[in-house]
């Protein structure tokens, strides 16, 4: 039963100290930093230090806005970050970023960022054609149709248990230690 909540749930990370759960190892560990007070990023242009990345970057934009995120000042003479030059001399488009608006999520590309805000609507666009399963993400109905095949390459080292998705495998090998 508690293989199947965890299952259910997704949850696999929680807090002693406060109730705080996740399913994610990054968000854990940047949850964890707010009761060790431990914050790892930290402004190159004043005393300001936080836990997240993020945060920093909204910290500059407010606080260190007037200088360019491209051009530094050196001696009178404004020259471009090495960073945002190509091979051939010319100056490189700024990435596009795919930020959450929900979370710290940042995507690859635009569809990335749409099937991760699915995650923070409840909108499951992809349906099962055998039952009534719902997904968010194409990949999640993937792995839900191996189920209907009875297949379970997927076995457990400490007891019987066999999954036909990894995942899963990995959630129950959980409930062992």
């Amino acid at each position: 039963m508690v293989a199947h909540v965890k299952i259910c749930t997704g949850v696999l990370y929680f807090c002693e100290q406060c109730n705080f759960k996740t399913r994610h190892s990054y968000s854990f560990t940047r949850h964890k930093r707010k009761h060790t007070n431990q914050k790892p990023y930290a402004c190159s242009d004043c005393d300001y230090k936080t836990i997240q990345l993020s945060t920093l970057k909204l910290h500059c934009a407010k606080y260190h806005s007037n200088e360019s995120p491209r051009v530094t000042n050196i001696n009178g003479k404004e020259k471009v970050r090495r960073r945002y030059i190509c091979k051939e001399g010319r100056i490189k488009k700024e990435p596009q970023e795919y930020i959450c608006e929900h979370c710290d999520y940042r995507g690859k590309n635009a569809t990335a960022l749409k099937n991760h805000v699915l995650t923070h609507t409840g909108e499951r666009p992809y349906g099962c054609h055998l039952c009534n399963y719902r997904a968010a993400q194409a990949s999640a109905l993937a792995n839900h149709a191996k189920r209907h095949t009875g297949v379970k390459p997927y076995a457990c080292p400490y007891c019987s248990y066999r999954a036909a998705i990894v995942a899963n495998l990995r959630l129950h090998i959980m409930v062992h230690r």
